[in-house]
């Protein structure tokens, strides 16, 4: 972990992905998705062409920008750009913005909904 930086495309078991953090024993790191799994993600971003190229992904790759702990890393084989990296933080920023509004969400949801039905039965009483 010591010569890993922010932006470095490492090498991991089953994928590869980009280090977005770097801790004493630890990187936090964003998958690269191959552009053939159908599944995607609101947190996807897509890699840039010109780096997809370079690192012989296909044209329709995407970062996941919901960051995993690693503990265990390959091989360093590559970087993004800085304006890549950008995207990716922007991405994390913006998950993690959509997470805290449904969470919020999902609690004014209860709470309204025990407030309206505490308001049909007063409103009833008093009628």
């Amino acid at each position: 972990m010591k010569n890993l930086k922010p932006g470095d495309v490492v090498r991991l078991k089953l994928h590869d992905a980009i280090c977005v953090a770097v801790g004493k024993d630890y990187a936090y790191v964003c998958t690269i998705v191959s552009g053939k799994e159908p599944t995607k993600h609101r947190a996807d971003i897509r890699l840039p062409q010109m780096e997809a190229s370079s690192f012989s992904y296909s044209t329709f790759s995407r970062i996941r920008c919901t960051p995993e702990t690693a503990m265990k890393l390959g091989k360093t084989i590559g970087r993004v750009s800085e304006k890549t990296l950008s995207d990716i933080i922007i991405g994390i920023t913006r998950e993690h913005r959509m997470r805290e509004m449904e969470q919020e969400t999902a609690k004014r949801g209860n709470l309204a909904h025990g407030l309206s039905g505490w308001i049909r039965h007063e409103h009833t009483a008093i009628a």
